[in-house]
C-alpha cells in the first residue's frame, strides 16, 4: 500500500485509511500513525468546517450552480457533516465516545435542517451524498430525532425532481445517493448491516437507472 500524503488532503487521507483499517482491522504503523495525528492530536474547529463548506461550494459553482444555490438553503449543513463524520471516525477507529462531543453541536439547528431537507426530496437528489451522509450523521448523534427509515429515504430520492438538471445528471446524482443509504447503513463501513434484503430493491432500482441512462454501458451489469 502506498498513500503519497502531500498530494492528498487530510480529510481524503482520513476517508482512504479509515476504510482500509475497518476492513483489515489494522495498518502498517506509518499510516496507523498518520490517522492518529489526524484525528487524535489535532481537535478539528467548526470553523474549520465552515471553511471546507465555502470551498465546496465555490467548486459547485464552476460547473454545477444548481447544487450551489441548493446548499445555500441549508446553513452549515457541510460544516456539521464534517465535524460529526470527524467525532464518529474517532469512535469507530479509536473508541473514543460520541457523548465527549455531543455537547460541541447545536442540537437544534442541526434538527431543524433535518427537517427542512426531509420535506423537500428534490433537494436531497441535488445535493445527493452530502445529504444521505448528513441524515445519517443525525440519526447516529441524536437518534431520538430521527424522522425517516432507509425506505423512506429511498422513496424520497427516487421520487426527487428537478427540471433545471439533465436526465443523466440526475441518475447520477440519485445513483450516488442510494448507494450511500448502503454505506451509511454499515455505520460508515464499520459495521455489518443486518438486514440486506431490505436493501435489495435499492441496488434493483439503481442497476436499472444506470442502464436506461448509460445505455452502452448496461453490459457491464448483466
Amino acid at each position: 500500500m502506498c498513500i503519497r500524503d502531500r498530494f492528498l488532503s487530510k480529510l481524503t487521507q482520513i476517508h482512504f485509511l479509515s476504510r482500509i483499517y475497518l476492513l483489515k482491522k489494522t495498518l502498517p504503523q506509518k499510516y496507523l500513525q498518520i490517522l492518529e495525528n489526524l484525528l487524535l492530536k489535532k481537535t478539528i474547529t467548526i470553523d474549520e468546517c465552515r471553511e471546507y463548506e465555502e470551498k465546496v461550494v465555490k467548486g459547485f459553482k464552476v460547473n454545477q450552480n444548481f447544487r450551489a444555490e441548493t446548499i445555500k438553503k441549508y446553513p452549515a449543513l457541510l460544516a456539521y457533516s464534517k465535524l460529526m463524520l470527524y467525532y464518529l471516525w474517532r469512535e469507530n477507529l479509536f473508541n473514543k465516545p460520541l457523548q465527549e462531543r455531543i455537547k460541541h453541536l447545536d442540537k437544534k439547528r442541526i434538527v431543524d435542517l433535518q427537517s427542512k431537507l426531509l420535506s423537500n426530496p428534490s433537494d436531497i437528489t441535488i445535493l445527493s451524498t452530502y445529504a444521505v451522509n448528513f441524515l445519517y450523521l443525525v440519526k447516529r448523534f441524536f437518534p431520538k430525532h430521527n424522522r425517516w427509515n432507509p425506505e423512506k429515504l429511498f422513496e424520497l430520492i427516487k421520487t426527487g425532481e428537478n427540471s433545471k438538471i439533465p436526465d443523466k445528471q440526475k441518475a447520477i446524482l440519485k445513483a450516488y445517493a442510494i448507494t450511500h443509504i448502503i454505506i451509511c447503513e454499515s455505520d460508515f463501513y464499520s459495521k455489518e448491516i443486518k438486514n440486506k434484503k431490505r436493501l435489495l430493491p435499492m441496488l434493483k432500482f439503481v442497476e436499472e437507472l444506470l442502464k436506461k441512462n448509460f445505455l452502452p454501458f448496461h453490459w457491464i451489469l448483466n
